[in-house]
């Protein structure tokens, strides 16, 4: 029989250390809002009885919020340990997500200013996973507003397993006019993946185009389209691939519990062979109550590029 015993256990040491800096700091410079939550320290043991201890883990973490309008900073460290008899060594884990903005220079740039960055790493078994996401938002007025995402990703799963890079960027557009009558969206995503940081194995480029249009209470427009290009290079040739697809389609929403759609789609696809198809999709759905909706699909492409109906539920929680 497995018993469990669990301890949890503050870092009254850790916490007053960290508060007393910064309050230094805050003495010396200007008023910062400031927090540093400490985690609690918890430690869980399983044994199969009394004096045989099979598995022994350990979690804590440490949370660190500075606020300014020069400078805004989020972190969140967690650590997390594992031992048991079948593993020779522990197993160790840790984690920091840190997001950072600032508010003095947005307002000199009139942009929105955004960095994100994780590190994850489990030692005992050379696994890491880093990220970093800079982006920059500029509102154009009412009509439109901008965005540009940078993202940096290098990981490795196991020991055995390459060292991979992935380096991409992002363009967004959405906008509306007519007094939110006519609504757009549009993207530009462009992606490269290595190996071994100097390997090119694949890159994807994609463009995709939306937008609505109210032509009144009860009814909508909608047009849409979608470029992707795919290469993966290997030992043999590239392989390469391109998907291009238009749609174009209406709404109806005769009563608050009851609305239609109905789309026209044309696909061309290039992989090994062309296909050229042109099929049509559509939806049913009903909503009994403000919190709850049934849905029926149907399309020619619905499911693994075959014909078929599919019926999903929704169930809002916070309604």
């Amino acid at each position: 029989m497995a018993v469990t015993v669990k301890k949890r256990l503050m870092l009254p040491g850790v916490f007053l250390t960290l508060g007393a800096q910064l309050c230094l700091s805050q003495s010396l410079l200007q008023p910062l809002d400031f927090a540093i939550p400490a985690q609690l320290f918890s430690t869980e043991f399983l044994a199969d009885g009394p004096g045989q201890l099979r598995e022994a883990q350990l979690k804590s973490g440490l949370d660190l919020s500075l606020g300014e309008d020069l400078l805004a900073l989020e972190v969140d460290y967690k650590l997390q340990g594992k031992a048991d008899q079948a593993q020779p060594a522990a197993l160790v884990s840790q984690q920091i997500v840190a997001s950072l903005d600032s508010g003095a220079l947005e307002k000199l740039l009139d942009v929105d200013l955004g960095l994100e960055a994780l590190a994850s790493f489990r030692e005992g078994v050379d696994s890491y996973h880093y990220q970093l996401t800079p982006s920059v938002t500029r509102a154009f007025s009412d009509l439109a507003r901008l965005q540009l995402n940078y993202q940096y990703v290098l990981n490795k799963t196991a020991p055995l397993a390459p060292e991979r890079e992935r380096r991409g960027y992002a363009m967004l557009l959405d906008g509306s006019a007519r007094d939110g009558r006519l609504t757009w969206s549009g993207s530009y995503r462009n992606t490269s993946v290595f190996q071994e940081r100097l390997l090119l194995t694949g890159s994807t480029q994609a463009l995709e185009l939306k937008s609505r249009y109210q032509l009144a209470d009860t009814f909508h427009l909608e047009l849409s389209s979608a470029l992707r290009h795919q290469a993966h290079f290997g030992e043999v040739d590239p392989q390469l691939s391109s998907v291009k697809r238009y749609t174009a389609g209406f709404g109806w929403s005769p009563s608050a519990r009851y609305a239609l759609a109905f789309r026209l789609n044309n696909l061309d696809e290039q992989r090994e062979q062309q296909r050229q198809e042109a099929f049509g999709s559509g939806s049913l759905s009903w909503f009994p109550r403000p919190d709850l909706e049934f849905t029926l699909d149907y399309g020619e492409q619905l499911v693994e590029g075959s014909a078929g109906w599919m019926v999903h539920t929704r169930f809002d929680l916070n309604g």
